[in-house]
């Protein structure tokens, strides 16, 4: 018998966040090089500029689902938006660049925005301290659900109304 060196598939913290900072960068690219994105008007253009958070607001209800702040009725919620960014049965689907991360982020940041609006001090202290993104998490999370509400008003108002009783609960 052989004793060959132990190998572990466990990754340090600095390649988590090495392998996290070039999927950003690699959306950021893709949307500055697609003729998709570059067609939108309207609230869908401005829509399309916030799927390049769509990896932060990922990264922070990961951080938030595993942080014993939550209260775990909260950690539901993140459970059920993170369960349809990683379905590949959505509304639009994710094979359509740029229009089809669309519904996983406002999905996750409805989410989000429910978790922070409802919280107690301690779960926004730590999303703050989660949020990899470039701007402030609160406002960043605001101006998306602004547009995305913007957006969605130009539906059905049917549609509207079972979307905010499914991200209610």
């Amino acid at each position: 018998m052989t004793n060959l060196p132990e190998t572990t598939t466990q990754k340090s913290p600095q390649q988590w966040e090495d392998a996290y900072t070039r999927l950003r960068q690699r959306i950021r690219g893709q949307l500055r090089g697609n003729s998709v994105h570059e067609k939108l008007r309207g609230p869908l253009a401005a829509l399309g500029e916030y799927v390049a958070v769509l990896p932060d607001l990922f990264h922070l209800a990961i951080r938030m689902l595993f942080d014993p702040v939550m209260p775990v009725q909260r950690k539901a919620l993140i459970v059920a938006a993170l369960t349809y960014v990683v379905s590949p049965v959505d509304l639009i689907p994710d094979i359509i660049p740029v229009l089809g991360q669309m519904d996983d982020l406002v999905v996750l940041t409805k989410a989000l925005k429910l978790l922070l609006d409802d919280s107690d001090p301690e779960v926004r202290a730590a999303a703050e301290k989660y949020w990899a993104g470039d701007k402030d998490l609160l406002l960043t999370i605001t101006e998306i659900v602004e547009v995305a509400d913007q957006l969605i008003a130009d539906f059905p108002a049917g549609f509207k109304n079972v979307l905010d009783k499914v991200l209610a609960k």
